[in-house]
């Protein structure tokens, strides 16, 4: 029998959940990949299937970044469309009030022309189903997303990386849409 004392099934549970909430509110530095890899291998887990795991994961969270990057920018443009769609009803009803003042009968042809581009981009935007109005780093994250999934699981660790430097570098200034996402 072993020394010291002996615990029952309940003080078991009780001192390992203890144990674990104390070690959750210390601080994860993280565990480095060997170190996964030799625990893994130590409870007869194989190096491949840890190797497997770890690349799954880094792609399910490059899917989930960019999931968020897209549906930011989606909000986003959705919130352009409607400032652009509130400006054009003010000033529609502006021209309106100002030909009728005039007894001039002009204002239906730049409430026609705008609201035909206000029309357009709202189907493209709601209709069209991609994020077409992401920003020109988004734009690119779409093509290099597209060219992974032809190339496999194996380039997403290293394109995650690029991506985000993609994302940093992009400004308020860049270009709405990039003609190669016009395209596909």
């Amino acid at each position: 029998m072993a020394d010291g004392p002996t615990y029952s099934r309940e003080e078991m549970d009780a001192i390992l959940k203890r144990a674990l909430e104390r070690q959750a509110a210390k601080p994860d530095d993280g565990v480095a990949h060997e170190d996964l890899v030799a625990a893994a291998i130590e409870v007869g887990i194989p190096r491949e299937e840890v190797e497997a795991a770890a690349s799954e994961l880094a792609q399910q969270k490059s899917v989930q970044a960019e999931s968020r990057v897209l549906d930011h920018s989606r909000g986003k443009a959705v919130r352009t469309w409607v400032a652009g769609a509130a400006s054009w009803a003010v000033m529609s009803g502006f021209f309106y009030v100002l030909c009728m003042v005039l007894h001039q009968g002009w204002w239906i042809w730049p409430v026609l022309g705008w609201g035909l581009g206000i029309a357009l981009s709202g189907i493209r935007l709601f209709i069209g189903g991609d994020s077409s109005m992401t920003t020109g780093a988004g734009c690119r994250a779409n093509r290099d997303a597209k060219r992974d999934a032809k190339r496999g699981p194996s380039v997403i660790a290293r394109s995650v990386k690029r991506r985000s430097k993609i994302s940093k570098r992009a400004s308020p200034s860049a270009p709405r849409r990039c003609f190669a996402c016009s395209i596909s």
